[in-house]
């Protein structure tokens, strides 16, 4: 009877081993399907929160883009507008002087013209004097038109300065150089200087106007 028991409680016991056997196997499976399902959800977690970042990288870098072509288009128009600007003003400016090279050749027809040469010259004189320069060259363009080497000077002086009107070296060449033509001394002189002042396609333009030019008579 101690020998069937001895035998059945080893047998219980070894029951009770394969049985914690079991559970133990079973509980490594259970920790290590615990940890893999850790891991899958720690690397997708990364792999979601490595995605949001590129996404976040790509919109911070085509804003930055955005922002780089707006200020690029803005100071293209910038520099357009200021270029045209600036060619309205040269566009403007040699209207001007086209207008006042073309009112200086033309005939005179105020009744300045009228005036005899000796007392046109001493009233331009006065006015100039006075800073008046505009009447100044009221007398002395219609004496200048009739081939008066005192006057050419005098006006050429005025185109020179921009007294009364715009400076226009070449409106200066081209009196001074009429008037050195006759010998005016002061003119010569004014006029070797101006021309070292004068772009080469100014002194062209001066003389191409000392040719074609005719004294009103």
């Amino acid at each position: 009877t101690a020998r069937r028991d001895e035998e059945r409680r080893m047998a219980v016991e070894k029951d009770a081993e394969r049985r914690a056997e079991a559970e133990g196997k079973s509980a490594a499976v259970a920790e290590a399907e615990r940890k893999a399902l850790v891991e899958r959800k720690v690397a997708e977690a990364e792999r979601k929160a490595a995605a949001a970042e590129r996404k976040a990288a790509k919109a911070a870098e085509a804003e930055r883009r955005a922002a780089a072509a707006a200020v690029a288009a803005a100071r293209a128009r910038e520099k357009k507008a200021a270029e045209a600007a600036v060619a309205m003003r040269k566009a403007a400016a040699a209207q001007a002087l086209a207008k006042q090279r073309e009112i200086a050749a033309a005939t005179p027809k105020r009744v300045f013209s009228k005036v005899p040469q000796d007392e046109a010259l001493k009233a331009g004189l006065n006015a100039y004097m006075a800073r008046d320069y505009r009447v100044a060259m009221d007398y002395w363009l219609p004496q200048a038109r009739a081939d008066d080497a005192n006057a050419q000077f005098l006006v050429g002086g005025l185109y020179h300065d921009g007294a009364g009107v715009m400076a226009d070296p070449v409106a200066a060449y081209f009196w001074w150089a009429l008037a050195a033509h006759k010998g005016h001394g002061k003119a010569e002189r004014m006029l070797a200087a101006l021309v070292t002042e004068m772009r080469p396609d100014q002194v062209t333009e001066a003389r191409r106007l000392r040719r074609d030019w005719q004294p009103i008579n």
